[in-house]
This record gives C-alpha cells, structure tokens and sequence, in this order.
C-alpha cells in the first residue's frame, strides 16, 4: 500500500489507498512549542563529562549515600538561579520541578541532606569545574 501525503489549503492531509473510499486523517498540529527552562538551558553548558571525573578524582560520592555530586550541583545552581533565601527554597525548587530532574539523573533533595551535603563535602570538584567552564566561554 503506497501512502502518499496530499498538501490541500496549507493543512495536510494523509490518504491511504484502499479499494473503499478515501479516508482522510489531519494531523495535529501543536499550538505550543515546547521550550526549555532557564534552569535546563544552564544544565546543558556544564560538562558532565569533565565534572564526573573531577568527582572521580577527589572521590566525592564516596562516603555519601544520600545526595550525589550530580544532583548536589544541580541544586547549588537552581539556589543561584532564583536567588534562593534557605534551603527550603531550594528544595521546593526541586520538587516542583521532580520530573523533569529525572531525566537529567538529578534527584530531588531534601532540606536536610542537602545541608549535610555543604557541610561535609568537599568543594574540590566543583572548583575544578570552573576551568571547564571558563574553557567553554572562549
């Protein structure tokens, strides 16, 4: 069966041929375009790459059950981004935002693990992210 797509006043239509009469399907069109978030724009620039082996290097996740160094960036950066008063901003932030996070592999985090996290953590990782970044800017 041949299917062929017939262009009829700026709307398409899809025929199939058949021995019966012509059906005709129009197909949807979306009024909307989906569009990516500031928060998502920006976690598309870092290098994971770069930032998993800087988090290899300093052994970041070891000892760390709760909050991986993934997620625990991500959530320092939606802090900066909407200018965040305490960590409940912040993981109101996240939990709004849960499904999209998932996709990325960052999981929501908790008020008080990710306090946990600032306070134990090592910043070594994220500082040797800045030249990746610095590096992508020229």
């Amino acid at each position: 069966i041949l299917l062929s797509i017939i262009m009829a006043s700026s709307t398409e239509f899809l025929t199939v041929p058949t021995f019966s009469p012509t059906i005709w399907f129009q197909t949807e069109i979306n009024a909307m375009p989906a569009q990516a978030t500031v928060f998502s724009s920006l976690l598309q620039h870092v290098p994971w790459g770069e930032f998993a082996r800087c988090v290899a290097r300093h052994r970041m996740d070891a000892g760390h059950r709760g909050l991986d160094a993934r997620s625990h960036l991500a959530a320092l950066i939606a802090g900066q981004l909407i200018e965040a008063n305490g960590l409940r901003d912040i993981e109101a932030t996240l939990a709004a935002n849960a499904p999209g996070l998932r996709r990325r592999r960052i999981v929501p985090v908790r008020r008080s693990t990710l306090s946990e996290a600032n306070r134990y953590r090592s910043p070594e990782a994220f500082e040797d992210l800045i030249p990746a970044l610095l590096a992508q800017m020229r």
